[in-house]
């Protein structure tokens, strides 16, 4: 049985058809990936470049400090004031105590 030679030649047409779309495809995709690694490479160049420069972070700390309490006496100062009158005063606060008084310096014997 021969082959029409028609059917060959179609048959080959048809091959380098499909044969050029793959290429043209793999062509595409190679092109499109060169594409894609070359933006990466300038973002990785350009983070690199910025990431060498010292950046200035001030830090403020805040140290809490309690105050002493404020002692406030209601009432007054001995019970016998308040009776009678109806109010109520407020008496001062204990008071500190005093420092001791200087001590004078021995005096040297002069009978050694």
């Amino acid at each position: 049985m021969t082959t029409n030679p028609r059917t060959i030649a179609t048959a080959a047409r048809g091959t380098v058809i499909i044969g050029s779309g793959l290429a043209l495809g793999f062509l595409t995709a190679h092109v499109a990936t060169q594409a894609v690694l070359q933006a990466d490479a300038k973002q990785a160049t350009k983070a690199a470049a910025t990431s060498g420069k010292p950046k200035v972070v001030t830090v403020h700390r805040v140290k809490h400090v309690k105050s002493d309490p404020i002692v406030v006496y209601r009432g007054g100062s001995t019970p016998s004031s308040n009776s009678g009158s109806g109010n109520s005063g407020v008496a001062s606060a204990p008071q500190a105590p005093q420092a001791a008084p200087a001590k004078k310096p021995a005096a040297k014997s002069s009978a050694s």
